[in-house]
């Protein structure tokens, strides 16, 4: 019988690794490793909720222009759509 196995839905495959050097403070270095705080994953959301920041402080400035035509639009002409729930 042949057995197949499947990932979570949601679950994301993991992506390859790779071994890289960082400086930190000795101190806290030995706490987390006291902790037994697993530094690699700590690392991997902190990177990807920075460049997660980054990217969308990237996409604000690229479109920073439309945003204001738009934001300008509705100051001048009001919502085109204001649901029941909201109205005044």
């Amino acid at each position: 019988m042949r057995m197949i196995w499947s990932r979570a839905v949601n679950e994301k495959p993991r992506a390859p690794k790779k071994a890289v050097n960082l400086t930190i403070d000795a101190a806290l270095a030995a706490e987390a490793k006291a902790a037994g705080t697993n530094m690699s994953a700590v690392l991997e959301r902190a990177l990807r909720e920075e460049l997660r920041e980054r990217r969308w402080q990237q996409w604000r400035e690229e479109n920073r222009s439309a945003i204001e035509a738009s934001n300008a639009e509705v100051d001048r002409n009001g919502m085109w759509y204001v649901p029941p729930w909201r109205a005044e």
